[in-house]
């Protein structure tokens, strides 16, 4: 098969490091449904450089912002196209992740807490999504601060629990 080049596979082999093994449209549509999880001004950035083939400069100019800041902006937002659900999306397919259902061996990340939470559980040890499941029955907050009997959760207080407990709430098991 030969290798093409260009938008949207540039993206796609900076984002997953592998190149893919899907037609462009559905290539396409994958890296259109992950970008919608991105900010609107990263996916304008997103768009210039790996679309248009701007540089940092020619796309700092029209943001009004350095080309430093332009690369920077492109690190944060390809980062957050690596995450557990954006790769999953982008290596599986959109029709795959909206079926898939989460299961307790996956991975912390696929719920998208937000960065305080899922830091305070993975300092904690929590790894996995049938872990944060138990989290969630827990009568109250207060019972989570010394889960376990033996494990204390940093940085999680009234807030956190209230967002673990409505995300699992949501999801599908």
């Amino acid at each position: 098969m030969t290798q093409k080049r260009g938008y949207p596979y540039n993206l796609y082999i900076d984002i997953l490091n592998r190149y893919p093994d899907v037609d462009i449209e559905e290539l396409r549509s994958r890296i259109v449904y992950s970008m919608g999880r991105l900010p609107a001004r990263s996916v304008q950035i997103i768009r210039q450089r790996y679309a248009d083939g701007a540089t940092l400069a020619e796309i700092g100019i029209t943001q009004g912002v350095t080309g430093g800041r332009i690369r920077q902006i492109i690190g944060k937002a390809t980062k957050q196209l690596q995450s557990y659900a954006c790769a999953y999306i982008l290596w599986y397919g959109v029709e795959a992740f909206e079926k898939k259902e989460i299961m307790d061996d996956d991975p912390l990340q696929l719920f998208e807490l937000s960065t305080r939470v899922q830091n305070a559980l993975l300092r904690a040890g929590y790894k996995t999504i049938g872990e944060v499941r138990r989290i969630a029955t827990e009568r109250s907050a207060a019972d989570i601060l010394t889960a376990d009997g033996k494990r204390r959760i940093r940085n999680f207080g009234k807030v956190a629990f209230e967002e673990v407990r409505l995300i699992v709430s949501n999801a599908a098991h």
